[in-house]
């Protein structure tokens, strides 16, 4: 559980590979246009990888845990939080930590649940037809 844990940790923080050459250039542009504490709050924000994995009958699973960025919107009523779901937004590593290590063990459980009943199912079928023919 503790290498899963840090597993998800490291990969939430790291760079997609697609971005690494621009966050790159970023980093080496210091001292002309952005200043390195710009440079390193915009390299915050590429850690954007999510914990991606693959179960054993083939279908992937990406979690889904993102930081939530919420707009206060008052009304005479009452004050209501928002959030676009669909604008993007960082990764949480502290939440894709933690729920990885259970997430990844039920897709183990699911997969090994599903094969199970197929092979039921399969057996269930052969002996039917073999007292069919007796």
């Amino acid at each position: 559980m503790d290498w899963l844990t840090t597993s998800a940790r490291l990969i939430a923080r790291s760079i997609p590979p697609s971005r690494v050459s621009e966050a790159s250039e970023l980093l080496a542009v210091k001292g002309k246009t952005t200043s390195t504490a710009n440079a390193k709050t915009r390299l915050a924000k590429e850690l954007m990888t999510s914990v991606i994995w693959t179960t054993p009958l083939g279908l992937p699973v990406v979690q889904p845990y993102r930081k939530a960025i919420k707009k206060q919107v008052m009304t005479a009523l009452q004050t209501v939080y928002i959030s676009d779901p669909n604008a993007p937004s960082e990764v949480s590593p502290q939440k894709q930590a933690t729920a990885f290590p259970p997430n990844f063990i039920h897709s183990l459980d699911a997969t090994h649940m599903l094969l199970t009943a197929l092979k039921c199912k399969v057996s269930h079928h052969f002996i039917t037809r073999s007292r069919a023919d007796e």
